[in-house]
């Protein structure tokens, strides 16, 4: 996941800019970044090759985040930050059947999702040289699906897939922060790895 963020504050006449930034050991802003989600699937214990499906496959599409920060230094390169906000997440899952003339079919679904977030990360920092910074971030998230919803099979009547209302994911990234004069720049790629696992429906 790749995103972008901006700060705003009042520049001092220095060759530094923003240098009033690190002695603060609270700030705040927002996040606005672009996200694309997928599925990892294993076939079930008691699968026995005997059913037509024959493959499914994940087509990630594009989407986008939301989020308010809160970072506070416990130390002066060890920083906690708070990230609630919402995260727009779109796939198309690809399903390919044998049928009864041995040709090959394939049928598509979408699945939206709008998730709350509220991401806690730790951060750990470079020392700043000059107007540049770089840093690590580790942490975990609590998800709720606002748009969670059932997939019926192709005739419209068992569900085949269902995602889980409530999630939990572990976040790890790097960022890279630019200190313009009067705002910053901050590219951050960052991978969650959570469990979306439908329940057990029967």
């Amino acid at each position: 996941m790749l995103m972008f963020s901006m700060d705003a504050y009042a520049q001092r006449n220095t060759a530094t800019n923003l240098s009033g930034f690190d002695r603060r050991n609270y700030h705040f802003g927002f996040i606005l970044g672009y996200n694309s989600s997928n599925f990892s699937m294993q076939r079930a214990p008691d699968f026995d090759f005997t059913d037509s499906l024959l493959a499914i496959t994940m087509r990630p599409q594009p989407g986008f985040n939301l989020n308010l920060l809160a970072s506070y230094d416990l130390m002066p390169n060890f920083h906690i930050r708070f990230l609630p906000g919402l995260s727009f997440q779109d796939r198309i899952m690809d399903f390919t059947f044998l049928e009864s003339d041995l040709d090959r079919k394939t049928e598509s679904r979408r699945i939206e999702s709008v998730y709350l977030d509220f991401p806690i990360n730790f951060k750990l920092r470079t020392n700043r040289s000059r107007n540049f910074a770089a840093y690590m971030l580790a942490g975990g998230k609590y998800s709720l699906d606002m748009q969670s919803a059932k997939m019926k099979d192709f005739q419209g009547n068992l569900p085949i897939h269902s995602l889980l209302k409530h999630g939990n994911s572990v976040d790890i990234g790097g960022v890279f922060r630019f200190f313009l004069r009067i705002l910053q720049i901050v590219a951050r790629i960052q991978e969650f790895f959570g469990d979306s696992k439908p329940p057990n429906t029967g």
